[in-house]
C-alpha cells in the first residue's frame, strides 16, 4: 500500500489511492479463489461472502 504524504499533490494522492484500491480488489479476488478451492465450504463461508457483497454494494452506492 502506498502512503499519502502531505507533500503529495492531489493528483498524486488520487493515483496512490487508486493503486491501493486496485491492490485491495486483487487481494479480495485472490482470497475468494483460495476459499473456493477448499473442500470444507460451509454456510459460514456463504454468510461471510454475503457480508463482503453487502460492503461492496455500500462502496458502489457511496461512489454514486
Amino acid at each position: 500500500m502506498q502512503k499519502i504524504k502531505n507533500s503529495d499533490t492531489a493528483r498524486t494522492a488520487f493515483a496512490k489511492r487508486q493503486a491501493n484500491i486496485d491492490e485491495s480488489l486483487n487481494l479480495i479476488q485472490e482470497k475468494m479463489k483460495a476459499e473456493a478451492q477448499t473442500d470444507a465450504v460451509n454456510w459460514a463461508h456463504v454468510g461471510s461472502l454475503g457480508h463482503v457483497e453487502e460492503l461492496l454494494l455500500q462502496v458502489i452506492e457511496f461512489m454514486g
